[in-house]
Order: structure tokens, then C-alpha cells, then sequence
């Protein structure tokens, strides 16, 4: 899938991002505000990721039923296994203990799922599904046809492969872009002086978009499965573990960062770890960063007084302690 993602691809998906900005903020530029989640981050990934799916216009609306659905499930799932790994009183065992956390988080999750979530992902599932079959004999410049003529060590990919491969995508790609949109605006609003630092100087906004990865990242915490005895800042940790890697922790280290509690947009250097790294690294993080940066950039550019609409109402998070996504972000351009 790395291959996928060279750089005529990206190119397209670039093109392809700022077309679908100008419409967003041609519509916001009329309303006066907007929800940086729904009307801006929402729309945008699900778009980018439809394109790269191979899935036709006509289909995108029934797509976006489904992922919100399924999205909304998965998030409650995450915030129940959350509560089950952080010991949440109401949910340890008879003995007042938990047994085996990672497998009772497991089963949290699959167990918060209702019959019409159920469906919802079985709906899904067939949708792919023929899909993929339709791309066994017309192929085109989509992802689903990338991966079907794709090998590995074992041969050729399944069709069930090709699925897992485009729920990922959808389910990972979209949400952690989301959260990285919306979460950057929240931090620029918040810090006056580094957006008005940004307007001064766009050229900044990659390496503003690398420190919201790093300041509130998307991603706050990975299961990593452990294959052979390791040991990790002196804590021996056994072959079959399962150790649970603190990633948005780890991007607020002093002892890797300078005032690493400081929102700074051109920190330099800014080697955090908000896509993982090694063998486990993100392989779409250059569509994410693609998706922030002139999301970022068309904000900066267009909406010259941008804020908060209802600074003083707590924010609503729908993440866990898994992720840190905003359910909502209500914003005012004028």
C-alpha cells in the first residue's frame, strides 16, 4: 500500500484537496460560521478517501451514512474498553479485579455493539465487497485495484484482504485526519499570537502541522504485541505481552522536547511520534499531512478572523484514551 501513495498519487490527492477547500470555504465565507468537525474536516476526508477508494459520486452519500454510523459505534466501543483498561470500578470482575484487561477490552467492545451497528458494518462489508469485485475486471487508478494486483511473500492478496486493507483505510485515514484539522484550529484559536505568527509567515505551516500533531496528537495511545522477551527503561517486559505505548505521552517528553507544554509552530526539531514509527508507521500520514496542511493553509489564507463561536461551553471530546478527537468545534469567521 506504501507504493500506492507515490508522488504522482499525491500530486492528485493534493489537487483534489484544494478543490474540495475552495468549495467548503466558498460556503463558509457565505454562512459567516461553521463546525470545523462536520462542515470542514468531516466532509473533506471522507471525500479524499472516496477518491482514493475508487468510490463512484454517486455512492459517497450512501458511504457517508454508513462510516458515521459505524464511526459513532467504534468510538463508544473505544470509550468502553477505555474505562475497562483504566479499571473503571463498575467494570472489573466479582474479585474486584481485572482479569486480563486487553482481552476484556476486546470484549467490551464487541459486546456495545447493537444489532444495528451490527449491520451497519455488514453493510459496509458487502458494499466493498462488490466493489473489489467490480475492480477484478475494470481496473482503474483507485487503491482497490492497486491492492488486487498487489503480491506478497504468500502470493497474490484475497478479496477479504483487499476489504480489511479498505476499512482501514477508512476507518484509521479518516479519523485521525479529522481529529488533526480540528484539533489544529482549536490550538491556533487558543494561541493568538502563533496564528497570527502563521499568517505572517505560511510558509510555516508544515512545521505547524507537525507540532498539532505533536501538541494534541490524533492518536494518543497503540497496542503493541510483544514476540520476544524485551526490556524497556529497565521494566522487563515477557514474550506475549501486550504492552500499551503511550504515544501522545511520549510527544509531550521534556526530556525529548523544550517545553514540551508550549504550542510553538516552528519548532525545530519536531521528531514526534503521532504516526507511530519503524515497521508500524503510518503508511498514510503523507495523505494526512497532505489533507492538514492546505485544510491549515486555506484557513489561514480565507478566514482572517477566525474564532471560537462559544468559547466559554466546555468542548466535547469522542475519543478515549486510545484517540483525542473533538465531536464538535463550532467556529465564527467574522
Amino acid at each position: 500500500m506504501a507504493n500506492y501513495f507515490n508522488p504522482a498519487c499525491l500530486d492528485r490527492i493534493a489537487f483534489l484537496t484544494r478543490s474540495i477547500c475552495r468549495t467548503l470555504f466558498d460556503k463558509i465565507e457565505v454562512d459567516g460560521e461553521f463546525d470545523a468537525v462536520g462542515d470542514l474536516a468531516c466532509p473533506l476526508s471522507l471525500a479524499i478517501v472516496a477518491e482514493i477508494l475508487g468510490v463512484p459520486r454517486e455512492d459517497q452519500a450512501k458511504l457517508k451514512l454508513l462510516t458515521e454510523k459505524i464511526f459513532s459505534l467504534i468510538r463508544d466501543g473505544l470509550n468502553t474498553a477505555g474505562a475497562v483498561l483504566a479499571g473503571d470500578p463498575s467494570l472489573v470482575g466479582a474479585n474486584g479485579q481485572i482479569t486480563d484487561s486487553v482481552p476484556a477490552a476486546i470484549t467490551a467492545v464487541a459486546s456495545s455493539i447493537p444489532d444495528s451497528g451490527s449491520a451497519a458494518i455488514a453493510s459496509l462489508r458487502e458494499y466493498f465487497a462488490r466493489l473489489t469485485l467490480r475492480r477484478k475486471t475494470a481496473r482503474g487508478e483507485d487503491l482497490i485495484s492497486a491492492l488486487l494486483t498487489a503480491h506478497d511473500d504468500a502470493g497474490e492478496l484475497s478479496a477479504d484482504e483487499v476489504i480489511g486493507i479498505a476499512e482501514l483505510l477508512l476507518f484509521a485515514g479518516h479519523d485521525t485526519t479529522v481529529s488533526l484539522i480540528a484539533n489544529g484550529l482549536l490550538a491556533l484559536t487558543r494561541y493568538p499570537d502563533q496564528i497570527a505568527r502563521l499568517r505572517s509567515s505560511p510558509e510555516l505551516t508544515p512545521r505547524a502541522v507537525e507540532e498539532i500533531l505533536r501538541f494534541d496528537s490524533p492518536v494518543q495511545m497503540v497496542l503493541r504485541f510483544v514476540t520476544q522477551r524485551t526490556e524497556v527503561g529497565g521494566t522487563s517486559i515477557p514474550a506475549g505481552a501486550v504492552a500499551l505505548v503511550m504515544l501522545g505521552g511520549a510527544n509531550r517528553d521534556p526530556a525529548r522536547f523544550i517545553h514540551p507544554e508550549i504550542f510553538d509552530i516552528a519548532r525545530l526539531p519536531n521528531d514526534h511520534l503521532a504516526f507511530g514509527y519503524g515497521i508500524h508507521r503510518c503508511v498514510g500520514a503523507p495523505l494526512a499531512r497532505i489533507q492538514g496542511r492546505i485544510a491549515i493553509g486555506s484557513v489561514i489564507e480565507r478566514l482572517p478572523h477566525l474564532r471560537l463561536r462559544h468559547p466559554e461551553i466546555p468542548l466535547r471530546y469522542d475519543g478515549s484514551i486510545l484517540s483525542r478527537g473533538l465531536r464538535t468545534l463550532p467556529m465564527s469567521i467574522r
